[in-house]
């Protein structure tokens, strides 16, 4: 009978332990599922609108008379903060966005509108944003691209770490909706735990490179200082590899990307040359 009692509780005990391995394993890290949820949140958008707008398969640069002929629709980027629960955009404005054609692309361009004013013309608009951004698109695309979202300076975070992880979650994910063809190439997977990292791992990095991309821990991490915040983000492009965005971020607001610098952890071998 004790014989019979041990091993039971032998058994018991291996399985508990494996049981709460597992548990732990498998769990989704907070900042994940703020990730997770924005994403599903960008994606069920898009998808609902261009079902309303006609459009099946991918979204191109020759849907641009179908949106031409329907600037009534839009889609409601304001519902962010549904997801991003620690951001609130400045009283009396909301955030909108314009659509630019390129020559092989296209994408939207986010801004942050006074409630009483009219929206931008799209074409006017892209004019003036080209001849900001566009000088600094080869020699500091980093720059550009702050120059590009400027609509942050109206987002306030409640002063929390996640705040500013969500701040930066919104700068890299935000205008990732209706991108067509060529702007698909700047679409980034944001990692923060293991579990999505070991996915992607398996899914996408060649066997030579596993080992070393396993060995990344992309927890994020968050600094308050006394004037800045500083957010370390892991992401993921399927034409480059596996990145780290450091941003430097005032801390009172009005809030604004001081500093952004990007580096390559881990670069995919024949990639495809952007």
């Amino acid at each position: 009978m004790k014989n019979t009692l041990a091993i039971f509780f032998t058994v018991l005990t291996i399985f508990t332990i494996i049981f709460i391995d597992s548990s732990f394993s498998f769990s989704k890290s907070k900042y994940q599922e703020i990730v997770d949820n924005f994403s599903m949140c960008i994606e069920d958008q898009q998808k609902e609108f261009l079902e309303k707008l006609g459009v099946k398969g991918y979204f191109t640069i020759f849907e641009k008379e179908l949106l031409d002929n329907n600037k009534e629709m839009k889609i409601d980027i304001n519902k962010y903060f549904d997801i991003l629960g620690s951001l609130s955009i400045l009283n009396d404005y909301s955030l909108e966005y314009f659509y630019c054609f390129f020559s092989m692309s296209g994408r939207p361009i986010i801004y942050a509108k006074k409630n009483n004013r009219n929206e931008y013309d799209s074409e006017t608009a892209c004019a003036i944003w080209s001849s900001l951004v566009g000088s600094w698109d080869e020699s500091d695309p980093d720059y550009a691209e702050i120059l590009q979202k400027r609509f942050i300076r109206y987002v306030k975070t409640d002063g929390t770490p996640m705040g500013f992880f969500q701040l930066a979650v919104l700068y890299l994910m935000g205008d990732s909706f209706l991108l067509a063809d060529h702007e698909n190439y700047s679409k980034l997977t944001i990692i923060c735990d293991k579990q999505t990292l070991t996915r992607i791992v398996s899914e996408y990095i060649p066997k030579q490179l596993k080992a070393d991309a396993l060995k990344i821990n992309p927890e994020p991490i968050i600094n308050l200082k006394e004037e800045n915040a500083t957010i370390e983000i892991y992401s993921f492009s399927k034409y480059v590899g596996i990145l780290k965005k450091t941003f430097t971020i005032r801390k009172s607001f009005p809030h604004a990307v001081l500093d952004l610098k990007t580096e390559v952890i881990l670069d995919l071998p024949n990639k495809v040359k952007i």
